[in-house]
């Protein structure tokens, strides 16, 4: 599995596990990796309107497997 695979894993996985409950309350709307010593992704929610709201979802960090 490539690095790209293995992120789009990631983000899915815990799009379905970690922040179910919050995509209740509306979408994403800008997905984005904060370039840290530690990569990871973060993301904002809009309302049923598209109007951005005040939550904001922090991811853990990524570590593709081989770099343990």
């Amino acid at each position: 599995m490539t690095i790209e695979e293995e992120s789009i894993k990631f983000l899915q996985d815990h799009l379905d596990v970690s922040f179910h409950e919050t995509l209740e309350y509306g979408t994403i709307g800008e997905l984005e990796w904060l370039e840290t010593p530690e990569d990871r992704p973060m993301m904002t929610i809009e309302d049923a309107n598209g109007k951005l709201t005040n939550l904001v979802c922090l991811f853990p960090p990524f570590y593709p497997t081989g770099t343990n």
